[in-house]
């Protein structure tokens, strides 16, 4: 069986890992250092070497070029707006990788093409991806991760029609020969689907689950209308991972069925990088909630007892009915939180670190603007929203904006902890009437955020593609017209000071700069896109920044716009009932509205 799974796209990546009932195959290649387990490139080659396939074959082509203005010369009518909140899975390689001359004006960039060939020399797949990479490393094992996702997806979809899953792989750069494909592979996905079968042979999870535990004390861990439940003990450490951070746990998992309950997976240290799919859903989910030495716990479905088997072969003996009762209990604690490299190397390198002296930047002008109104673009976990409680403002009425439920979340956690002090001496400067955190893209408007005194959007237009920040740009300026709008990202070019100081700290230099987070952009690029922006929407900008100085090259490592809306601007007229845009799902668990 373990010979079964090895031939499996995702197979040889849960054997490498040895967590058979935890691991996935990720959905991005983010960086050397915070990848575990197998490579793509390697899990590519020893899948084909295990269907007698030739070695694939890896063309990377480089480009030469020229910095522009971000979104310079491009289209900003996207199809699919929400295309921005897709999971990145571009980062940054070392500037000896990807940089073709010190002065900013060209980088060199990176594609690479990928072809899957039978031993007789016959294309089976064809990847020709169109993203560009500033590493060769990036590109080739973000290709071979392309594929290895795209077959997983017809091993597992094994009831989609072929030309579905052809259109699926064409809309990410993979083109197949039906033909070839299917006299390769479709005995193996038949024997794969043979270890599926149980899934519809019984009844449904729901009702398995409650037959499981039926007997047993379970009240927070149940499903309920599909949702899992997580039962989250322990106080509270306020350290949480983000996503970009290593996760370490413990855990073990075990199977129930009414009164018996046998381990059957254990993990004493299991690490994997947040928010890139390597682990399966509910262990993310879970991990997202708590904090550092806090336990979770929750019940999921089982998979078949083969399958399970082929992951592992230190799981032996189960019972005959294993496979159709029964569920599995998963019991986690998180032990340690590692930051993303870029954040340890901010907290070495500035005093107080740059997201402290970003939220004090913020802060400052939020308290000489006198704002009533607050709404945070990306406000992620609530960092700024937090800080807010902690400082004396004229604020009445702050919102929160984010596409992340998990950061969401965390921001509400938060926020009901600072609120529920309110009446404390602590927080006797807290003004605020209203507190209210949103689920929805930010390059979406809606209508209830519109004319607020101030908009923040600190370190989020770095995430998007050039083109989508653009479109956030174009859509908070035009749309939600704020009074003040600041925007802050880090500044590509304090990279090779990092660099230098990484060396003397005796950090890997090649860590740290694969460890940087996608597409930051240079100070001529940003300097360009807020000016175009502030003159097509009638705004005067301000370009400033924390981190270095800007008479002192590279300038700042932080880079800020404030954008301010000119008395000129004519306000849009009001909308009409059938014109109000509301796409926007408050999250209930943190509406404060404080009682008249």
């Amino acid at each position: 069986m373990k010979m079964l799974l090895s031939r499996l796209p995702d197979g040889n990546y849960k054997i490498s890992r040895d967590a058979p009932l935890t691991a996935e195959l990720p959905l991005a290649f983010t960086a050397r250092s915070n990848w575990r387990g197998s490579f793509p490139r390697d899990l590519l080659c020893m899948f084909c070497h295990q269907h007698h396939l030739s070695e694939p074959v890896f063309s990377v082509t480089s480009l030469e070029k020229p910095l522009r203005a971000m979104g310079e010369h491009e289209n900003l009518e996207l199809e699919n707006p929400l295309e921005v909140d897709k999971l990145r899975n571009r980062r940054l390689d070392s500037e000896e990788n990807g940089e073709s001359c010190g002065d900013g004006s060209t980088k060199s960039l990176y594609r690479c093409a990928l072809t899957v060939l039978t031993k007789r020399g016959d294309i089976i797949i064809e990847c020709s991806p169109g993203d560009l990479y500033r590493s060769k490393n990036d590109a080739v094992q973000s290709a071979a991760l392309k594929v290895l996702g795209w077959l997983s997806k017809c091993f597992k979809k094994f009831d989609f029609p072929v030309d579905r899953l052809v259109c699926l792989g064409s809309a990410h750069g993979i083109h197949v020969s039906v033909s070839n494909f299917s006299q390769q592979f479709s005995k193996q996905i038949v024997l794969y689907q043979s270890l599926h079968n149980f899934q519809q042979k019984n009844a449904s999870i729901e009702r398995r689950l409650s037959d499981a535990i039926n007997g047993r004390n379970q009240p927070n861990s149940l499903h309920e209308n599909g949702k899992i439940h997580f039962n989250i003990e322990g106080p509270d450490s306020g350290i949480y991972a983000s996503n970009g951070s290593l996760a370490c746990i413990s855990y073990a998992v075990f199977w129930v069925n009414g009164d018996q309950r046998n381990c059957v997976d254990r993990n004493e240290q299991f690490e994997f990088e947040m928010g890139v799919g390597a682990v399966i859903f509910p262990v993310e989910d879970c991990v997202s909630q708590m904090s550092v030495n806090q336990v979770g716990n929750f019940i999921t479905s089982v998979p078949s007892e083969e399958l399970i088997q082929a992951l592992n072969n230190k799981i032996t003996a189960f019972p005959s009915s294993f496979p159709y009762d029964g569920c599995l209990e998963y019991s986690i604690k998180l032990l340690q939180i590692t930051a993303p490299m870029e954040d340890r190397m901010e907290q070495a390198f500035f005093n107080p670190p740059l997201s402290k002296q970003r939220l004090e930047f913020a802060l400052t002008y939020i308290r000489e603007s006198r704002a009533s109104t607050l709404v945070d673009f990306g406000c992620g976990s609530g960092s700024l929203l937090d800080a807010l409680f902690q400082h004396d403002t004229t604020l009445e009425e702050i919102a929160g904006v984010d596409i992340s439920q998990k950061s969401l979340n965390r921001a509400a956690k938060t926020l009901y902890s600072n609120l529920s002090r309110k009446s404390g001496l602590q927080q006797q400067h807290t003004n605020f009437k209203t507190v209210v955190l949103y689920e929805g893209s930010i390059i979406e408007f809606d209508h209830r955020l519109y004319g607020v005194d101030i908009g923040t959007c600190l370190e989020v237009i770095e995430h998007m593609e050039e083109e989508q920040a653009c479109v956030f740009g174009n859509v908070v300026l035009s749309t939600f017209c704020p009074h003040i709008l600041i925007v802050s990202t880090p500044n590509h070019e304090y990279n090779s000071i990092l660099q230098r100081n990484a060396t003397e700290m005796n950090l890997s230099t090649d860590e740290a700069l694969e460890e940087k987070a996608q597409a930051q952009p240079y100070r001529l690029q940003f300097n360009q896109w807020a000016v175009d922006l502030a003159s097509r929407h009638n705004y005067s900008v301000k370009i400033s920044g924390v981190g270095g100085a800007a008479d002192t090259e590279p300038g700042f490592a932080s880079q800020i716009a404030v954008f301010q809306r000119n008395a000129t601007k004519e306000a849009p007229k009001e909308s009409s009932q059938e014109d109000v845009s509301l796409p926007y799902k408050i999250v209930p668990s943190m509406v404060y509205s404080r009682p008249h």
